[in-house]
């Protein structure tokens, strides 16, 4: 365990040296800073609190940047396991947004509304279990399509999305999929080109839902409809169970869309390192 007034001490020194004309001395401050990792965020916290704004600026990279190592670590360890997580890959990306995000409390947020709906899925069967936590879902909780600001990147965070009962068709979908999983339903995320659903299926009856439409069922003719329309061809796999990773995958390209379109550097940086190994991995 490191000695916190030596660091302290030490990160204040190195703190001075940020804003140093001489570009080597601030690459040999960032890497000394980069060893130090996330024992140095209480010292860089506390020297910020007393900089000009430049070096505030500066300070918040590097707070930034250690507060991502820890994201990217994690995220690749979920991402590389046999068994990997929808819940925590979400919850990571949230965190990316959302430093002092409490996760406990939002998945406690998320048992509650399965409790909430729990008497009613279990005195009903099959398919209408999913009809029901959609209903649940959208006409009672209110959750919808944010359509008029649908690329704003909170759309993609799954505490925001539970706060403001709004979001994209992948963060809605992801939404009931953490819930229906609570319940024990057979549910799947759908990868689909340009618009992303789930589906109930139970060996006997396969049923799309379209979560960013009030959970409407949706046909696969309109998905074949929809697709042959944006100009894209039809493939069986477009309307088959995506794997966790993909669904994961399909969380970042769209924060990555968003970071490109705004010209966020930093954030098109950082997602395309959340991205690149698996990038194989195509819708």
């Amino acid at each position: 365990m490191p000695d916190e007034s030596a660091t302290h001490e030490e990160i204040a020194a190195l703190v001075r040296l940020l804003d140093d004309p001489d570009e080597t001395v601030q690459r040999a401050i960032r890497a000394r800073l980069d060893a130090l990792g996330r024992d140095a965020l209480p010292a860089l916290r506390a020297a910020r609190e007393d900089a000009d704004e430049p070096l505030a600026v500066l300070i918040d990279a590097v707070v930034q940047g250690l507060h991502f190592d820890d994201i990217r670590a994690a995220w690749t360890a979920n991402m590389d396991s046999s068994n990997t997580d929808l819940e925590r890959g979400a919850f990571l990306l949230a965190l990316y947004r959302f430093p002092a995000l409490n996760i406990a409390s939002y998945r406690k947020k998320l048992d509650d509304l399965a409790l909430a709906v729990q008497p009613r899925i279990e005195a009903a069967s099959g398919v209408e279990r999913a009809f029901i936590l959609s209903q649940y879902l959208c006409q009672e909780l209110g959750f919808s399509g944010n359509r008029e600001h649908y690329y704003d990147p909170n759309n993609s965070y799954l505490n925001w999305v539970v706060d403001h009962r709004m979001g994209i068709p992948v963060s809605l979908s992801v939404v009931f999929l953490l819930l229906g999983r609570r319940l024990g339903l057979p549910i799947h995320g759908v990868n689909m080109p340009a618009h992303f659903l789930v589906k109930y299926e139970d060996g006997r009856n396969e049923v799309f839902l379209d979560l960013f439409n009030g959970g409407t069922p949706f046909l696969k003719e309109d998905g074949l409809r929809f697709l042959l329309k944006a100009g894209i061809k039809p493939r069986p796999e477009y309307f088959a169970a995506a794997d966790t990773r993909n669904i994961l995958l399909r969380m970042v390209r769209n924060l990555l869309a968003i970071a490109h379109e705004t010209s966020q550097q930093q954030m098109l940086e950082d997602m395309m390192q959340l991205l690149e190994p698996w990038s194989a991995n195509k819708d």
